[in-house]
This record gives structure tokens, sequence and C-alpha cells, in this order.
């Protein structure tokens, strides 16, 4: 197992998982339950790990990472075309 990812948000995590997962990449997440120490360790050591299964998904895995965490161009205002 090699670690892919981490983040301070577990939000952006399990999305980053439910990423990989649809893409058929066996991955975990692991510190998930680590907030109520902080102070206790090094806070960056609690930020929730995404752990990728497969040695041989891990570039894959993290291109797919990378692909999602881009952010997205502005598209136009909407406009009603009946207005």
């Amino acid at each position: 197992m090699r670690k892919v990812h981490t983040a301070e948000s577990i939000i952006e995590i399990a999305h980053l998982r439910n990423v990989l997962e649809q893409a058929d990449i066996a991955c975990e997440v692991r510190n998930d339950r680590l907030g109520g120490v902080v102070g206790e360790i090094p806070f960056v050591e609690c930020w929730p790990e995404l752990w990728v299964r497969g040695a041989g998904d891990v570039l894959r895995a993290r291109g797919i990472i990378a692909a999602a965490l881009r952010p997205t161009a502005a598209a136009a205002p909407w406009v009603c075309p009946a207005c």
C-alpha cells in the first residue's frame, strides 16, 4: 500500500476515495478519526490520508487525483433564454 494524498479535510479525502473507486482503484482512508488528538501529536500527522492498495495503481491514482483537484474554468453566467 502506498499513500497518494493527504488533506486537512476528510470531505476531500472521501471524495477522492470515491473518484478512485469509480476508476476501479482499490484504496482506503487512514487517520480519519484522529481529529480528537490534535495538540497531543502534530496536527499534520492527524490529517486524513488516502492510500492505494495496488502498487501498480499509484501513478494512475495520482493523475486522477490531480485531475479531480484541478480548478475548472469559470463559465459564463447563465441567462434565461425567455428573458
